[in-house]
Parts: C-alpha cells; structure tokens; sequence
C-alpha cells in the first residue's frame, strides 16, 4: 500500500488518496476534476479547468486571427466602396471649384482687354466671383448631401474596425 499517495484537493481541501494508475480523477468530497501530475517524484493536482483554460485561450486566438483576416478585407471593400463613391464626386467638386472660377476670371480679363473697356472687364469680373459663390455654395450643399449618403458606410468601416482592434489584442495577448 505504499503506492498511494495521500494529497488534498486544491478546491476543496479534502484527503484524496491518489493510485499510481490513476491520472485524472473527480474530488469525492466537491466533485471538480482534477489532472495527476507526476514528475521528478513529487505527485501534484491540476483542476481541469486550468487545462480548457489553455484550450480555450488557443481557440480563442486561432478564431481571433480567422477575424483579423475577414475584417481586414470586408474593411478594405468597404473603404474601397466608400473612396470610390466620395472619389467621383470631390474631383467633380474641386474642378468646379477652380476650374470655374479661373476660366470665367480668364475670360472677362482677356475680353476686357481686347475691347479696351476696362469698366466692362471690371462688371465681368463681379459677375464671375458672384457666379463663383454660388457654384461653392452649390458644392458644399452637394458635399453635405455625399456625406449623408455615405454615413452608414463610415459607420459600418468604424465598427468593424473596433472588432478588429478586439481581436488584435486577443491575438497579442494584451
């Protein structure tokens, strides 16, 4: 009877009497599983759960990267998707901005000119900075319009990019 190994389990306290045949067993006394550990002659416990710990954190992690990589690529559609519907417009937006006004300032100066009617070239230049004002003004209205349509996209790129950086930190460990 030497073989028995008398320890007492780490959850409850009770007196186990442990065979050398016998590597996991329950507590008679609380009922928790427990993993004999044997080892440079010393006899010890682990409970069970400490093991799904280890199993659950690699789960955890290998789900967690299995994320990292969808996420990544549902955002870059995403941002993709977004870039190509804001794109269209702001280099519409910008033309209409510069372009505009150069083009019409050019004109009233260069027509100016000719005639010799400076008076003229001055009214034409009013009208074109008037004219000017009210293509900004159109295209900020426009700009604000585009924003609106393209909130649910930001939404969804923000959202998913506060999943991702959870399962970042699952990943690292932080």
């Amino acid at each position: 009877m030497s073989d028995i190994t008398n320890l007492t389990c780490p959850s409850c306290g009770g007196k186990l009497q442990i065979t050398p045949d016998i590597d996991r067993f329950a507590c008679g006394h609380c009922g928790n599983e427990h993993i004999v550990k044997r080892g440079g002659g010393i006899v010890s416990l682990s409970p069970v759960v400490e093991g799904l710990k280890e199993v659950r954190s690699g789960v955890d992690k290998t789900a967690s990267e299995l994320a990292i990589e969808r996420l990544q690529k549902e955002i870059y559609s995403l941002t993709y998707q977004r870039a190509t519907q804001r794109g269209s417009w702001l280099g519409t937006s910008i033309s209409l901005i510069i372009f505009v006004p150069l083009g019409l300032f050019f004109l009233t100066f260069m027509f100016g000119i000719v005639i010799g009617d400076y008076i003229w070239g001055i009214g034409m230049l009013i009208i074109s900075i008037v004219i000017t004002f009210f293509v900004f003004r159109w295209v900020i209205i426009r700009d604000k319009e585009k924003k609106k349509k393209l909130a649910p996209l930001d939404e969804s790129i923000r959202k998913k990019e506060a999943e991702l950086q959870y399962h970042q930190r699952i990943v690292s460990g932080r």
